[in-house]
């Protein structure tokens, strides 16, 4: 059976139509690159693709395709093309006029229907005698019906805007030589059958004959009067039938003749109309894109092109392929732009930081501001970072303060000491520690990149670095420093950006 008709221009597809499933866009461009490799023009070339034939036809910078059955025979399919592509250059001229062509269009897909019935895409009814092949022929017939010598009859069915040619046999033999006859140039077999009273040596035999008379076709298998054997029985026919796919009905229902219609457009894979939500998804996926969600609107159009794929709308697909592309280009370049601008900020230093008003700052107040050390930040109250003022250096300090007051009491003689001498000692002991404990300061805070997670975070952090250097900032002037280095680089912050703001801030501070 006529399955797509495809128009190319320049290589690229400017008309299809489909009937059926056939090629899907990855196995299209397969096939336009086994037509491009063609040279000769004005005649028909044939050939086959996965499980289908193409027929194309190249004539100056156009290339015409059939897309057929495997077993659909050449010398119709040259007439009928050739008829085709007289008939498309009387509605389109000029090619590049034709998508604002929709009247013709759509008198011209109805031509193509009629060239799809023109191939007489054949369905033999076959089975068993009295299982009730003649009822299910009248029940989908037509009102036209032709006799076939003294063999068979014909009459046409129509599924959707396709015809088909229905072959039933008036053959009172289930072993005659004329089955062959039947069955010959099938594009469909239906092979029916009793479930209720059914052979597997007759049964076998027409499936013997499908295998040797019409392989290439496809098979539907259907048991009729399902309504009158159990579950467990049409399991058993199943098992015995070697597990083919058996369809089950029973034609006195009412759902008949749907139910037929329904198995062979499953099986010849007949186009289905697209889902009801289908214009919803579109406008979504246009929403998507026009809010500048492209990684959001890739994924709706992608959605969209599975749709069109499964239900063989070519033009749709081919459509949201591209915008897919243009969108994936826009979402890369974006990407790219955004890498070259964090590298121009990784190397820009800070601006220094100007600030509305004067701020005055304020030593903290402490308990004996006489004896406060030096080398100890009042706001922090730590130890500035240097060499000589490390609490290892301050330690042995200490200790060597001990050993030299130490060494003076023992050039006293005993004789001099005229009190108990335990009590003073405990007594210098107590004061020696109280004394440590006061001169000297806990080690410098580790500060773990990984715990930053406010800006509060990054306030203390940035304030702890400063002091390190030497510097002096209050945690309310850090908390301003850290939303103005955020605001100049439009992101969240990073561990680096505080070592660059210190140093940036030290800097500044040096230079005043």
């Amino acid at each position: 059976m006529l399955r797509q008709f495809l128009v190319f221009y320049r290589g690229e597809i400017i008309f299809t139509h489909s009937f059926a499933l056939g090629l899907n866009i990855d196995e299209l461009n397969k096939a336009k690159e086994i037509m491009q490799k063609v040279s000769i023009s004005d005649k028909i070339i044939s050939r086959s693709i996965l499980k289908y034939q193409i027929f194309h036809h190249r004539k100056d910078e156009i290339q015409y395709s059939f897309i057929t059955d495997i077993n659909d025979p050449h010398n119709y399919i040259d007439k009928i093309l050739k008829n085709t592509i007289h008939k498309f250059l009387l509605f389109f001229p000029d090619p590049n006029e034709l998508k604002e062509q929709f009247s013709s269009k759509e008198a011209f897909v109805k031509y193509l229907i009629e060239a799809q019935h023109e191939l007489h895409t054949k369905i033999a009814l076959i089975g068993p005698l009295n299982s009730g092949k003649t009822t299910l022929y009248n029940l989908v017939r037509n009102n036209d019906e032709h006799s076939i010598m003294n063999f068979a009859k014909s009459s046409t069915v129509s599924i959707a805007d396709l015809k088909f040619d229905l072959w039933d046999n008036i053959l009172d033999d289930n072993y005659s030589l004329l089955w062959s006859k039947i069955i010959g140039g099938s594009d469909l077999i239906i092979l029916l059958f009793d479930a209720s009273n059914y052979n597997l040596k007759v049964l076998n035999h027409f499936l013997s004959l499908y295998k040797k008379e019409s392989n290439l076709a496809k098979l539907l298998v259907i048991a009729n009067k399902t309504d009158l054997v159990s579950i467990d029985e049409i399991k058993r026919i199943k098992t015995e039938l070697d597990n083919i796919a058996i369809k089950e009905l029973s034609l006195i229902n009412s759902n008949a003749k749907s139910l037929v219609f329904k198995y062979i457009s499953d099986i010849l894979q007949l186009k289905k109309g697209l889902p009801a939500n289908f214009e919803e998804l579109i406008k979504q996926a246009e929403n998507l894109e026009q809010n500048g969600n492209t990684v959001g609107a890739i994924a709706k159009y992608k959605e969209l092109m599975n749709i069109c794929s499964a239900f063989q709308e070519l033009d749709y697909e081919n459509e949201f392929m591209r915008k897919c592309d243009e969108l994936n280009l826009k979402l890369t370049k974006a990407i790219e732009e955004r890498k070259e601008e964090q590298k121009k900020i990784k190397f820009t230093p800070f601006e220094a930081i100007k600030f509305s008003k004067k701020v005055n700052i304020k030593q903290l107040p402490t308990k004996n501001p006489t004896s406060a050390p030096s080398n100890i930040v009042p706001e922090t109250g730590f130890l500035k970072n240097s060499e000589e003022n490390n609490f290892e250096n301050q330690k042995k300090k200490i200790e060597s303060q001990i050993i030299r007051k130490k060494s003076k009491k023992l050039k006293l003689k005993p004789s001099d000491i005229k009190i108990n001498l335990e009590g003073i000692i405990d007594q210098e002991r107590s004061s020696q520690i109280s004394t440590q404990r006061d001169n000297v300061n806990p080690p410098e805070l580790e500060i773990d990149p990984n715990a930053l997670k406010t800006d509060n975070d990054y306030a203390n952090a940035l304030q702890i670095m400063i002091t390190r250097e030497g510097g002096q900032l209050n945690i309310n002037l850090c908390l301003e420093f850290i939303e103005k280095i955020k605001n100049i680089l439009g992101r969240e912050l990073i561990f680096n950006d505080l070592l660059i703001a210190k140093q940036e801030f030290i800097k500044q501070e040096n230079k005043s």
